[in-house]
């Protein structure tokens, strides 16, 4: 893909306040590290370098496909630290050559995967981005956020291309092409999820949730979106903090037809993502340490994946189904093998919270994103 350097700027202004200044939250950062040196004395952590930072390593995109056998000589190649905010979303084109950053003010990136530098600085938007997903070609990324607009910007110039409502939603908390990329999943606080039309933003079809207790304002904290290509199926889960409730449910993509229920009441979902080749569900369960692997087809709960110390945010499986990733409010990615359900590798990768994890599509590299500003792309030595 041929992306042209540009910027693109809309006026607006962080939601939140930084109550710490930045010498009290480094404190407070050198403060965290002590006590988790103690705890774990042969941790090392990824400290922040210039934009980009590249370590002394032979990497080169597409070269070496991570695999359980070299998950060990998984390295950071690029610490990505031009954004000013907590990062709170990411995404990797298709062809795993750009690597898009979204920030809690509001701030989208476009990076180069191959030389760590900056593309694209968009503001685009004025509240903290929930969600970045492109289409299946590359040509456009939505970006949402906590109002209920998602914005479908052209990336080879930088251009928004048009702004969809995303009507009977308060604010967005997820929006994702569907593989044809013709139309968006877009999910709110309330107990449904939309699919409106990419040209035309036209309403397309509703998914109703069931047990989903609604209420004015909305309830639900969290979604996670996937979709069985196979089947013809979108697969959502949802989280209430309020009654530490939830369910999975598969629905039919074109058909007018009821859901079917695949995990429900006791499943609040943080994050969850479909194994490539369909029989597997990996689920963040919301506030919970451990991932839950769940048969897709027959609801039986196949293993718990524990050994995170916090709260699990995101989990990714790699393009061929062997590895699964996790990332975790301890700082750390877990790299799991896929099928065996066994821990390969905890990486101590950052100084804050690591908000989400995503593999390019190529299976080359790791992407993670932190609170601490930093986003670090993660590869494969490939020597002299």
């Amino acid at each position: 893909m041929n992306i042209l350097n540009s910027k693109a700027s809309v006026n607006g202004s962080s939601r939140r306040t930084h109550i710490l200044s930045n010498k009290s939250r480094s404190l407070t950062l050198g403060m965290v590290l002590i006590i988790l040196a103690a705890l774990l004395p042969n941790a090392t952590f990824a400290e922040p370098g210039p934009s980009p930072h590249k370590d002394p390593v032979r990497w080169i995109p597409g070269e070496s496909v991570i695999s359980p056998s070299n998950v060990s000589e998984l390295q950071p190649i690029f610490r990505l630290d031009g954004h000013q905010g907590d990062v709170t979303a990411i995404a990797v084109s298709p062809d795993s050559a750009i690597l898009a950053s979204g920030t809690v003010d509001g701030e989208v990136r476009l990076w180069d995967v191959s030389t760590g530098e900056t593309l694209i600085t968009l503001q685009a938007h004025s509240r903290e981005i929930t969600s970045l997903s492109w289409s299946p070609d590359g040509a456009i990324l939505a970006s949402s956020t906590e109002d209920r607009f998602v914005k479908l910007w052209e990336t080879q110039s930088g251009d928004l291309l048009r702004t969809i409502e995303a009507r009977l939603l308060d604010y967005v908390l997820e929006a994702k092409f569907t593989p044809d990329g013709k139309r968006l999943a877009i999910a709110g606080p309330e107990c449904l999820v939309v699919l409106r039309d990419v040209e035309s933003g036209i309403l397309y079809k509703t998914y109703h949730q069931r047990h989903c207790l609604p209420r004015v304002g909305g309830s639900v904290y969290s979604w996670g979106i996937d979709f069985d290509e196979a089947s013809d199926e979108i697969i959502l889960g949802f989280s209430q903090p309020a009654c530490n409730c939830g369910s999975i449910q598969r629905w039919e993509m074109d058909v007018i037809a009821s859901n079917t229920l695949v995990y429900g009441y006791n499943m609040p979902v943080k994050d969850l993502v479909l194994s490539p080749d369909g029989k597997d569900i990996a689920v963040a369960i919301f506030g919970t340490n451990f991932i839950r692997l769940i048969d897709s087809k027959t609801i039986y709960p196949l293993r718990d994946l524990e050994g995170h110390m916090f709260r699990v945010n995101s989990v990714q499986y790699s393009p061929d189904g062997q590895l699964l990733a996790s990332a975790s409010n301890d700082r750390r990615i877990g790299l799991w093998d896929a099928k065996a359900g066994e821990l390969l590798r905890f990486i101590p990768a950052h100084l804050d919270a690591v908000t989400q994890v995503d593999f390019s599509p190529d299976g080359t590299f790791i992407v993670s994103a932190s609170k601490d500003n930093l986003v670090i792309i993660w590869g494969i030595d490939t020597g002299d």
